[in-house]
């Protein structure tokens, strides 16, 4: 990840998972989830002749992220992207006096129709026979990436 501004900036504290993923988190592996967001994600604060400014730099794995498993083959792994978008939802919906600016590859939503509603991945696509467990396994799947599009709103996201 990389950050660049002509005016100085500093990087945010962490986050603990435990305000990251208070929820629980959808990965079975949290070692993994832990890694792929130290590679996504970067916090940190702009010091602009306006004022500071937090700023929120993410990269959100598409749900149909595939890694290699212990046999050299590919694994689907699309919970990253759930376990990302609600992170930086909870790390967006800490309370601050400062203005916020969230940016990068969001990897959502599928479609904005006219009237304004999102439809996201999740709330549309029905996956493959072969990823149905999948799909009862995470009955809220499109609830992550709707609330980090929607109800940012409610955070002072404007």
């Amino acid at each position: 990840m990389l950050l660049a501004s002509r005016f100085p900036l500093s990087l945010l504290p962490d986050v603990p998972d435990s305000v990251l993923w208070s929820q629980g988190n959808y990965a079975p592996d949290r070692e993994k989830l832990r890694l792929h967001w130290t590679r996504r994600t970067l916090f940190a604060l702009l010091y602009s002749p306006w004022g500071e400014i937090e700023v929120a730099y993410v990269y959100i794995t598409p749900a149909n992220h595939f890694e290699k498993d212990a046999n050299g083959g590919r694994k689907l792994y699309p919970y990253l992207k759930l376990d990302l978008c609600a992170g930086v939802y909870q790390t967006l919906a800490i309370p601050t006096h400062r203005p916020r600016l969230l940016c990068g590859d969001l990897n959502a939503p599928q479609h904005e129709r006219e009237s304004g509603e999102i439809i996201t991945w999740g709330y549309v696509n029905v996956p493959p026979v072969s990823n149905r467990r999948l799909l009862r396994r995470c009955q809220r799947w499109p609830r992550p990436d709707r609330e980090l599009l929607v109800s940012q709103v409610q955070n002072n996201l404007r």
